[in-house]
């Protein structure tokens, strides 16, 4: 898209990422509390509270076999963008790409490096 904006020749685009996708999965919570109250022959009181819980992922029939199910794929977070294009020594061009390429991918603006291609 960006070799499409006027001024801007061959580009190519390298996005850092901080780690990879990942997926949430759907899960049986199971909360169990254990309240439990003593008194000795003295008058003596102690009380003792117990909590468990227990989660269990949930799993879907796929064809022969149980796969878990999927609520959520988390994209991972960009760090920063480079982009060299040609056109990319002329600074309304660097503004128009770094706000281009800043609102597409959802990241700050100097997170984004616009430099010259040779």
């Amino acid at each position: 898209m960006l070799e499409q904006m006027s001024g801007v020749g061959s580009v190519k685009v390298l996005v850092n990422v901080a780690s990879t996708e990942s997926k949430v999965y759907e899960k049986n919570s199971t909360v169990q509390n254990q309240i439990t109250t003593e008194t000795d022959k003295n008058g003596g009181e102690r009380k003792i509270d117990n909590i468990s819980k227990d989660d269990k992922v949930v799993t879907v029939q796929d064809g022969e076999k149980q796969v878990p199910l999927v609520t959520e794929t988390k994209k991972p977070k960009i760090t920063g963008v480079l982009v060299v294009c040609q056109g990319g020594n002329d600074i309304a061009i660097q503004r128009a790409v770094k706000e281009a390429v800043s609102n597409a991918l959802d990241v700050p603006s100097y997170r984004v490096s616009v430099m010259s291609k040779k």
